[in-house]
This record gives C-alpha cells, structure tokens and sequence, in this order.
C-alpha cells in the first residue's frame, strides 16, 4: 500500500474519475473484513478459549482475506483515471 502511495504521488494531481466496480469491490471487502474481525472477537466468549488463541487461529483465514482487500484497494488507486 506504501508503494501506491507513493507511485500516486509521484505523478501530477488531476481530477480521476474511479470505476464505481473497482471502488464497490474494495468497499465491500473491506466492510466484510472489518466485520469478519469484530465476529470474531465477539464469539470469544462461545468459543471458550483467550482472545490471544483465537486470533491466532483466526490468522488462517484472515490473512488471507487481508490480501484480497489490499489487492481490492491497491486496484482501486492503480485503476484510476
């Protein structure tokens, strides 16, 4: 994300106009992240074990997720017009 950052200010400001796909895609995955880490901070006290654990085990499926959105986001800089 640093990378597009910087590769954005690098290059002169004008007005882009932004597909509404690419802004919808990362919107909604990263509304859905957000809400797939709350879940799984709520359901600790069903689940039985830490809060340290359950993250841990959360990371299997959540760092994988958190590409997907960083892809999502990095699409939506590069992807500008």
């Amino acid at each position: 994300m640093i990378s597009v950052f910087v590769f954005q200010n690098k290059k002169p400001q004008a007005k882009k106009n932004i597909d509404t796909f690419y802004f919808q895609l990362a919107f909604w995955l990263s509304l859905f992240y957000l809400a797939t880490i709350l879940v799984t901070i709520l359901s600790q006290p069903f689940v039985g074990s830490s809060i340290i654990s359950l993250m841990h085990e959360s990371n299997l499926y959540l760092g994988p997720f958190q590409g997907l959105v960083t892809a999502a986001l990095g699409s939506l800089f590069i992807k500008s017009k």
